[in-house]
This record gives structure tokens, C-alpha cells and sequence, in this order.
């Protein structure tokens, strides 16, 4: 009899500690999970802040440029070596567009992918309003997904252009 009741309790502690370590790796899979999901949601945002003030210190940059030239004209290399060392030094390529969609200058200079495609109607029309931000190819412009931010270049309530800041 002895032997029956040393035989139910292996069974039985085996069937709990089963159940035990099952409900464990669970909670662990779901907080594994869960830490994921939020650590890739606070990067997505941090990046998007990121890129947006890039975004609003290559508007400065333009602005002050046009300036001398009463809004009508953007000095190429004054305001592209401005975007080049913002770009440098936080890994995001900047570049300007008019509002037909053209890439007018880039942070990468005259060989960019940028100039190659136009920025769709509906992209610019975003931006221009107030603020584009966006992951994604931008239309085909890029092989993989990037970050990109949008905003417009306004002199008083008159848009004149549209900059973009993206990142991978």
C-alpha cells in the first residue's frame, strides 16, 4: 500500500509542479512581451521628438537664409551646410522641398536619392498644414523604413516649402 500512495504523490507533485512552471514561463513570455512593446514605443517617440527638433532647427537655419533675399530665394550653400551639420551629428538626412513636391536641397548634397522621386501630393499637403510624421518608404524614396518628420517653412501665415527630417 505504501508503494501506491508514494506512486500518487509523485504523480500528483509532478502534475503541480507542471502546472507551476507552466503558468511561470507564461507570465515571464508575457512581461518578455510586454517590456518589448514598450521599449519599441518609447524609441518610436524618442526618435520622432528627435527628428522633429532637427526638423525645427533646419527651418531656423532656412529661414534666416531666405531672409536676405526677402523669402523669395533659399542661398544653397549657406543653408545646405547648415543641414549638413545637423545631419552629421545626429544621423538623419534633411532636405527641403517646394511645394510641388521637388527636392530643392539635401543634407547629402547633389547625389541624393531624394531628387530622384517627388514627395506625394497628399505627404506635402500634411506637412503644409501643420506637421507630417510618418514611418515608412515616403513613397518609394527609401529601399527600408524610416522615421520621417515633416514641417512647413512659412514666412507670417504664407507657406513657402516643406522640410523633411528622416532617419532609419
Amino acid at each position: 500500500m505504501s508503494k501506491i500512495k508514494q506512486s500518487l504523490r509523485k504523480s500528483l507533485f509532478n502534475r503541480y509542479f507542471a502546472l507551476c512552471s507552466a503558468v511561470t514561463l507564461a507570465t515571464v513570455a508575457i512581461m518578455g512581451a510586454l517590456v518589448i512593446g514598450f521599449s519599441a514605443s518609447y524609441f518610436s517617440e524618442t526618435t520622432r521628438a528627435s527628428l522633429r527638433k532637427n526638423a525645427e532647427q533646419a527651418v531656423e537655419i532656412t529661414l534666416v537664409g531666405m531672409e536676405d533675399y526677402g523669402y523669395q530665394k533659399v542661398p544653397v550653400s549657406t543653408v545646405q551646410n547648415g543641414y549638413r551639420i545637423i545631419s552629421s551629428t545626429t544621423e538623419t538626412q534633411i532636405f527641403l522641398v517646394n511645394l510641388e513636391g521637388k527636392t530643392l536641397l539635401c543634407s547629402e548634397g547633389e547625389n541624393c536619392n531624394h531628387r530622384t522621386y517627388s514627395i506625394s501630393e497628399d505627404i506635402i499637403k500634411k506637412a503644409a498644414a501643420g506637421e507630417y510624421d510618418g514611418s515608412g518608404t515616403l513613397g518609394g524614396i527609401y529601399d527600408t523604413s524610416h522615421y520621417t518628420v515633416g514641417i512647413p517653412i512659412k514666412h507670417g501665415e504664407e507657406v513657402l516649402a516643406v522640410l523633411f527630417a528622416s532617419t532609419e
